[in-house]
Parts: C-alpha cells; sequence; structure tokens
C-alpha cells in the first residue's frame, strides 16, 4: 500500500465478470455517488477472458470492501428496477393487445 495508507482502504478486485459490470460498479462507487470513496476503476486483463482488475480506495474512514458492498446492492436494485419496469410495460403491452384481438 501507498505510504500513508492501511490495507483495508486500498482493495484490488479480481472477478470474473464482463467489463460492462465493471463500468457499472465504478459509476456507483464514484466518489460523486460514494464520498467515502477516493478512487475507483477498473481494466480488462485481456480481451480473450472475462476478468477484470477492479481497484476502490477509500479516504480511510471504511474498510474498501463495504463501499463496495454497497456499491453492488444500488446496482442491484437499479436492476430491479428496470426488470420491474419492463414487466410491467409487457404485461400492459400485451392487455392492449388481447383487448385489440377480441
Amino acid at each position: 500500500a501507498p505510504a500513508g495508507l492501511r490495507w483495508p482502504e486500498i482493495l484490488t478486485f479480481l472477478r470474473c465478470v464482463v467489463s460492462s459490470l465493471g463500468f457499472h460498479c465504478c459509476f456507483s462507487l464514484s466518489p460523486h455517488h460514494s464520498p467515502d470513496v477516493e478512487f475507483c476503476g477498473y481494466c480488462i486483463t485481456h480481451p480473450s477472458e472475462s476478468k477484470i482488475n477492479f481497484r476502490i480506495q477509500t479516504r480511510g474512514s471504511l474498510p474498501a470492501v463495504e463501499p463496495f458492498r454497497k456499491g453492488l446492492n444500488d446496482l442491484m436494485g437499479v436492476c430491479q428496477h428496470v426488470l420491474d419496469t419492463f414487466e410491467k410495460s409487457m404485461r400492459k403491452y400485451r392487455a392492449q393487445r388481447e383487448e385489440e384481438m377480441q
């Protein structure tokens, strides 16, 4: 770890994921959305691998794994909202189509 920083404040995660997940995690963990995060970034290890290096650095108030968990939970909430909205729209569309057929 760089001078003056303890290990829990800086973590690098290597996961088998696609880059779009890395982008959305970084967005939800950006300092604008998560004030305890000083830096968040990711890079693709190699185009033929479904892995990314994901790095979070906090300002020292909490371990880096905490905003990572929160970011994933926030992202799951966004995905659930999108799914719910899509399913509601599909139900409405199908109901309209059934009315037109009768």
